[in-house]
């Protein structure tokens, strides 16, 4: 899967991606704590509605400024809050939530690795003090089942005048034109942005894409590795009473040595991580494609805003030559690029602001950049491509300034964490292992020593040892033995 082919939108995503999502349930390479508060998703009910069916999920919690909330919400919810808080937030990075599945929706382990992904979810924007502090999380968090529909409703017919200024105030220290990165001049008036080399965004968008297929093919590698040892580890699994049950249903009366409890104790051992560990690089891997496709998306929500601008902009100077009135059916039914053609050729990071953006696609909207209700209708749209085009470029502004210097420079330290942590339980399983086979050959020897003395005493004949040298010998590794000398009766990390 290329970058190309991301899917972001609400669409069933399955395949490849659902096995990665399917992985990330260890905590390897989560986001830290940032801020006091708490948030947990807890107690996922399954409900019907006719012939359909959706699990529900309770979110409680604290916010980091010690109001409490409790509501219930289902997967479509967060799906929802999201989307939207890509459209209000151009040029920023969202946390991930958990891909759609087609089936094996209401699997137990499914319903709580989506539970715990959704947690994470809120955890990380919990952690970003301009999405927790917007009105849009903070109502989200609020709002019970039943108004959910009002909520939605009540976004979409939001002015663009509040979200430039929810905008503006969430980033106030990174639009100031008094930040050191942006160009000297002064500000014309509240909405004013700074000027900044925007040429770094292909950069970054070119490096994000080649990251992005860095990662999917490791974590095709990782996938193999992780898959091999737990095959492996389910074959150790049945070895054991294997070696047993023929040492024990010997019929042609032959000394056979019982390897069983050398298995059994190399089995133990690997318990402790029947994927060596490997999980831990797969998890972080697998999180950070996912973080890598979110920021992808907000830099390709810019560029699809510009795509809009561009489009809305031939669609208004061909309605300077026609009436005002027919400018929704005139214009952009023959302007270059229609409405419905934008659509087909945005990514699906952007659709939302085709339905978002899209100037008259809702005839209750009753707000401008300048909120003033006394504008005509062209005047109005004019307004409203002022304001687009602001937010356009405030989101260049924070995303050049704000979200590309934090957002490899945050996961390093995560990285390396967990690449040491890898690293130390590797050895220690390593250390582990080469001791328990060094008892074994050591043992080994000891009765092969035992077995020359009987050659000696001319007792020993053709065979491995005598029987009474197997039943002495097997007394001592046989298996739940307390005085086992084959291995260890516990491996502790």
């Amino acid at each position: 899967m290329s970058p190309d082919s991301i899917k972001t939108e609400n669409t069933e995503n399955v395949g490849d991606q659902e096995q990665i999502n399917n992985l990330i349930i260890s905590d390897w390479g989560m986001e830290p704590k940032r801020y006091n508060y708490q948030v947990n998703v807890t107690d996922p009910e399954n409900k019907s509605i006719g012939l359909g069916k959706y699990t529900v999920y309770l979110v409680s919690g604290v916010t980091p400024d010690g109001h409490n909330f409790s509501t219930r919400k289902r997967y479509s919810d967060f799906e929802w809050l999201r989307s939207t808080l890509v459209i209000q937030f151009p040029g920023v990075f969202i946390p991930p939530i958990p891909k759609k599945k087609k089936v094996g929706r209401f699997e137990k382990d499914f319903i709580e690795f989506r539970r715990r992904y959704l947690e994470e979810f809120l955890r990380r924007v919990f952690n970003r003090g301009y999405l927790i502090s917007s009105n849009l999380v903070r109502t989200w968090l609020n709002r019970s089942d039943s108004g959910m529909e009002t909520l939605k409703k009540e976004e979409a017919n939001r002015p663009l005048f509040d979200i430039v200024t929810q905008y503006f105030s969430s980033f106030d220290n990174v639009l100031s034109t008094d930040n050191p990165n942006s160009r000297p001049g002064k500000p014309s008036n509240r909405f004013s942005v700074p000027t900044v080399d925007i040429s770094p965004i292909s950069e970054f968008s070119n490096r994000l894409e080649n990251h992005f297929i860095q990662l999917e093919q490791l974590s095709e590698h990782l996938n193999t590795i992780t898959s091999s040892y737990n095959r492996a580890h389910i074959s150790f699994k049945e070895i054991p009473s294997l070696f047993h049950n023929i040492s024990l249903n010997n019929t042609n009366n032959e000394s056979r040595l019982d390897l069983s409890s050398i298995f059994q104790n190399l089995y133990n051992i690997n318990s402790n991580s029947s994927q060596r560990h490997f999980d831990m690089l797969y998890s972080i891997i697998a999180r950070e494609m996912n973080d890598t496709e979110c920021m992808l998306e907000a830099v390709q929500t810019l560029e699809k805003m510009q795509c809009l601008l561009n489009t809305n902009n031939s669609a208004m100077q061909y309605s300077d030559e026609v009436n005002s009135g027919d400018l929704r059916s005139n214009s952009f039914a023959n302007s270059n690029i229609s409405n419905s053609s934008i659509t087909s050729v945005v990514s699906s990071a952007a659709k939302g602001l085709v339905s978002g953006f899209s100037l008259f696609s809702s005839k209750t909207r009753e707000g401008s950049f300048t909120s003033d209700a006394n504008l005509s209708k062209l005047d109005r749209y004019r307004e409203d491509q002022s304001a687009l085009k602001t937010l356009l470029s405030a989101g260049r502004v924070v995303l050049i300034v704000h979200e590309m210097p934090h957002f490899f420079s945050e996961k390093i330290n995560i990285f390396n964490e967990t690449i040491q942590e890898f690293i130390i339980r590797q050895s220690q399983s390593s250390n582990i292992e080469n001791e328990f086979w060094s008892r074994v050959l050591n043992k080994l020897k000891s009765l092969n020593q035992y077995n020359d003395n009987l050659q000696g005493q001319n007792t020993y004949h053709d065979e491995f040892y005598t029987n009474d040298s197997r039943n002495y010998v097997n007394n001592q590794y046989n298996k739940g033995n307390n005085t086992n000398e084959w291995g260890y009766e516990g491996y502790d990390y």
